[in-house]
């Protein structure tokens, strides 16, 4: 998946609706009869970002989100350095969005 579609899926997760990017991450939300642009969270890139889609998980869906994504942040460290809590935005948002069901190939 693109960034862009990373974004979208965890934006529209955080609530916003009928998400539309054009250029500068900023995303259209059509509300009613009107349109609002507003800048979307750069999930991919923004670490407070993540922490604060990571606040919108279930216990559930943390424990999942944990699993998922210690094999995203391995699989990229050095050997022995592959801790969760050194993730980058990038690995939490793909992992965020695995963990949601909205992953996409």
């Amino acid at each position: 998946m693109t960034d862009e579609a990373i974004n979208k899926a965890i934006a529209e997760f955080d609530g916003y609706k009928s998400v539309v990017f054009n250029k500068g991450w900023k995303g259209w939300i059509f509300a009613r009869n009107s349109e609002v642009q507003v800048n979307i969270p750069d999930y991919c890139n923004d670490l407070n970002a993540m922490a604060k889609a990571e606040d919108l998980l279930s216990n559930e869906q943390l424990q999942t989100y944990f699993s998922v994504l210690r094999p995203v942040v391995e699989s990229t460290a050095k050997p022995g350095r592959g801790y969760v809590f050194t993730a980058k935005a990038s690995q939490r948002a793909k992992a965020f969005v695995k963990t949601i069901g909205k992953w996409k190939k």
